[in-house]
């Protein structure tokens, strides 16, 4: 970690991993209270891959754009309305997505698809790079 780092900023760091661990706690639940069981091995995929691309970002961030870091959790600039739509995609998209996955586990509601579970997986990681990618450049 950089030794520029003052408290405010080691603050940040320490609440920024707090909240990826509620937020990842807070999903897995979900996801497995409405499949009804908790040995579903693609939902622990599923949970696995979420906490892991947080974290890799948040590392990222601390270590080599440490001010970068810190305006993304105080969202420093950003208006009330973008924050506003921000937070309700960061939140209730993937909830959605977990509860609806998850009835669909619990109740079949889809065939399976040979090889499906591992092309959604590829797609996935695919596009947990790309959002990584994007988290971690500042375009302005």
């Amino acid at each position: 970690m950089n030794e520029s780092l003052n408290s405010n900023s080691r603050s940040s760091i320490v609440n920024d991993f707090v909240r990826i661990l509620i937020v990842t706690i807070g999903f897995a639940t979900a996801l497995f209270l409405a499949s009804g069981a908790i040995d579903w091995l693609m939902g622990w995929v599923y949970v696995s891959l979420i906490a892991t691309s947080q974290a890799i970002v948040a590392i990222f961030l601390i270590q080599k754009k440490p001010d970068l870091a810190s305006e993304r959790v105080h969202f420093v600039g950003k208006r009330d309305l973008d924050r506003i739509f921000a937070g309700i995609m960061a939140f209730y998209s993937p909830l959605a997505v977990s509860i609806v996955s998850s009835l669909n586990y619990r109740y079949e509601w889809q065939p399976s698809i040979p090889f499906g579970r591992s092309i959604a997986l590829g797609i996935a990681i695919l596009g947990i790079g790309l959002t990584i990618w994007a988290m971690t450049i500042d375009f302005l």
